[in-house]
């Protein structure tokens, strides 16, 4: 029953933790990779705060998962890494889409960036998958720059590396958000075993760029 309990918060956060920044992109002088930082940073103050962690009650249960995130100071990037991955990665799990409206189609694919992290923080455990979930955060704002759906691969001298998608919708109106990925296979020392952990989590045709 703790366990749901702590699920059904973290989801609750997890929609909650929107941060306008409409107008952004040309309008307010904020490109994509200022709005990216900016989430990050957010979630630095997530796992600084004792207050955060006491309102979401996840301490006890969770003490392994937590102090890995808390090891590592979010304020000091030390590299990011722009991440492409095939149409058949984003599939994982998904057996077909016979049956689905085109409507329903196009929400479920355009929801698959969101599953990467979850697909690698199960293979390490539940509660990796939970209290990445606490900690997760998101903004919405207009950038022209982006016209295709981005991820963006946050490294840092120590705690957990941070994947950053950009779900981009019309009009220029994006969609980021932010989740820690809570996995000790992951390797991020550079852009080679970036691709070499994600391709051993099942995703195909894998691109890693140092931004």
């Amino acid at each position: 029953m703790k366990k749901l309990l702590v699920c059904f918060i973290a989801c609750a956060l997890a929609l909650g933790a929107l941060v306008s920044c409409s107008g952004g992109g040309e309008a307010n002088g904020k490109t994509a990779r200022e709005c990216s930082d900016a989430i990050v940073s957010l979630m630095g103050e997530m796992v600084s705060s004792e207050k955060y962690e006491s309102i979401y009650g996840i301490s006890f249960s969770y003490k392994n998962e937590i102090n890995r995130i808390k090891s590592g100071d979010y304020k000091k990037i030390s590299a990011v890494y722009e991440v492409s991955l095939s149409n058949d990665s984003l599939s994982l799990g998904i057996v077909g889409f016979d049956g689905m409206s085109e409507n329903l189609e196009a929400y479920v694919r355009s929801n698959m960036l969101s599953n990467v992290v979850s697909i690698i923080n199960q293979k390490e455990s539940a509660s990796a998958v939970a209290v990445s979930s606490v900690y997760t955060a998101s903004e919405s704002f207009v950038c022209k720059e982006l016209e295709a759906d981005t991820l963006y691969l946050y490294v840092f001298d120590g705690g957990c590396p941070v994947l950053v998608n950009f779900d981009v919708g019309d009009g220029g109106a994006v969609k980021l958000t932010g989740r820690f990925i809570i996995n000790s296979d992951f390797n991020v020392e550079n852009s080679g075993e970036i691709k070499s952990s994600l391709e051993s989590f099942g995703f195909k045709n894998v691109e890693v760029n140092k931004k």
